[in-house]
């Protein structure tokens, strides 16, 4: 098929709603045709020393520094997201994970000796073998920082790495991608393929090796099921409903401030934003006053226009759906403090919402939103709390709240979540060195840190046989009574 014949994929600038770009949808037979260059290239990439593959991920860092103020531009026109955004929590984030990756990379994925308590005759040694060829499919909230961290690891560890970016953000992950090329890493090694579901499905129909997935729920229901037929691994983010807990001992102006923040940073849209407020009782009337306070002073608009705080929704879905949760809210008893519709203008902006007296059951408190929207809780105490933060959406993380450090502590194991910080916000995902991933419902595996890099591996044994035992210890045939009974004396005597 070619491409004056070929389905096209018509890209829109959220802040404006114009169209910006058009490009022809990746094929099945495209898919393939990808995965059959990346396995060709692959072996000769991991036989390298981790080291030459690291100078060559210093160098694609060094080319996203220089190329920033652009690659910001880029992000933020097809996004959505402030300037400051595409800079502080996408590219700064991005250089710091390729640089650990580049760095740590090398000594992490090392050979190994393991030493054996019974069995010393044996030597062995455990080696990090690239599982071959990764598949991320990436969501369109964080374009660039996702799906780059999670390549840089797989190619650390000797993989080879295809992009399946968002349908909505395909030209800026085409961007970053080049710039690794310019840098010396093999086309075939990194390639991005535009595309929607059924690039998506393709993909993952075709022979690669293993798949990181960050999305939905439902999808990524159907991502584990592919994988479970093709018996090969996966790594699933699925996002979930985070919580802001603030108990009676709290700093009130602290947890406002914190609340907001993560919130309504990237507009909402994050997996890991707070996407509830369950404050006690005796400080709710001061938190909301703070809250509401707070929001009203933001900035929201076009972000290639004006210095804005918030910038426009990426996908156009979002805004009936918010609006729904929000109507639900009223209709049940919420009082609406601020916000509550989309702006009347021009490109996919909804008001910053506070919504006060929510409930447990309900949708705004217990769907994941996925946009600019805090409902605030009151609880009447810890117990209670620690109920409603494990209701409804399962959490990828939580944060916690109170003066009382040991006791935030003490409560943070019987939250249902993966990341649970203390008196702030948001911080885990961007630093590479902490292993990233959810429980139940939000996903299984992990991206980042030691754990995320070796999961693009699989251990591999070798063992020698350094002493030749006499056949008389019975190891080997032929079996007699006389070597177990040999064998049980020993036994007892190392148990004395």
């Amino acid at each position: 098929m070619n491409s004056s014949t070929q389905a096209r994929l018509t890209l829109v600038e959220p802040a404006s709603g114009n169209a910006i770009a058009e490009l022809p949808l990746t094929s099945p037979a495209e898919v393939q045709a990808a995965v059959t260059r990346a396995s060709k290239a692959q072996p000769h990439w991991a036989s390298m020393p981790c080291s030459e593959r690291a100078k060559i991920i210093h160098k694609w860092r060094n080319s996203l520094i220089s190329n920033g103020e652009a690659l910001a531009r880029a992000l933020s026109r097809e996004n959505g997201k402030p300037i400051h955004e595409a800079w502080f929590h996408e590219l700064v984030p991005l250089c710091g994970a390729l640089t650990w990756v580049a760095e740590e990379a090398p000594q992490l994925l090392a050979e190994r000796s393991v030493s054996l308590r019974w069995m010393k005759q044996y030597k062995c040694n455990i080696t990090a073998r690239a599982r071959g060829q990764c598949a991320i499919i990436a969501p369109y909230n964080f374009p660039v920082l996702i799906p780059f961290a999670d390549a840089a690891a797989a190619l650390a560890a000797g993989c080879s790495v295809i992009v399946k970016p968002s349908e909505l953000t395909p030209l800026i992950a085409l961007t970053v991608a080049k710039l690794a090329h310019e840098a010396g890493l093999d086309s075939a090694l990194l390639q991005v393929l535009p595309g929607g579901p059924e690039t998506a499905c393709a993909l993952l129909d075709a022979d690669v090796d293993e798949v990181t997935f960050t999305g939905s729920l439902d999808h990524g229901r159907e991502v584990a099921r592919h994988c479970a037929e093709r018996l090969i691994p996966c790594t699933l983010e699925l996002g979930g409903k985070a919580s802001l807990v603030v108990f009676e001992d709290a700093d009130v102006e602290s947890a406002a401030t914190a609340t907001v923040f993560g919130a309504l940073a990237n507009s909402g849209q994050s997996c890991i934003a707070v996407e509830r407020v369950i404050v006690h009782r005796r400080l709710r009337r001061a938190l909301v006053e703070s809250v509401v306070q707070r929001v009203k002073a933001l900035r929201q608009g076009n972000p290639l226009h004006a210095e804005v705080d918030l910038g426009a929704l990426t996908a156009p879905a979002s805004m009936n759906r918010l609006k729904l949760q929000v109507d639900d809210a009223i209709a049940q008893g919420a009082r609406l403090l601020c916000g509550g519709h989309p702006l009347a203008t021009p490109g996919q902006y909804f008001a910053p919402t506070v919504l006060d007296e929510c409930t447990p059951t309900m949708r705004v408190v217990c769907e994941e939103s996925f946009g600019p929207i805090i409902p605030i809780v009151s609880v009447e105490s810890t117990g209670e709390a620690i109920d409603v933060a494990n209701s409804g959406a399962s959490e990828l993380a939580a944060y916690l709240f109170g003066r009382d450090e040991t006791r935030l502590r003490a409560l943070a194991p019987n939250l249902r979540a993966g990341h649970v910080l203390l008196n702030d916000v948001l911080w885990s995902y961007v630093c590479p060195e902490i292993p990233f991933g959810g429980q139940h419902q939000s996903g299984f595996g992990v991206v980042h840190g030691r754990e995320g890099l070796l999961s693009h591996t699989r251990p591999v044994h070798l063992g020698t046989t350094r002493l030749k035992l006499p056949d008389m210890l019975g190891i080997a045939f032929p079996y007699s009574e006389k070597a177990r009974s040999f064998l049980q004396r020993t036994l007892r005597l190392v148990t004395r």
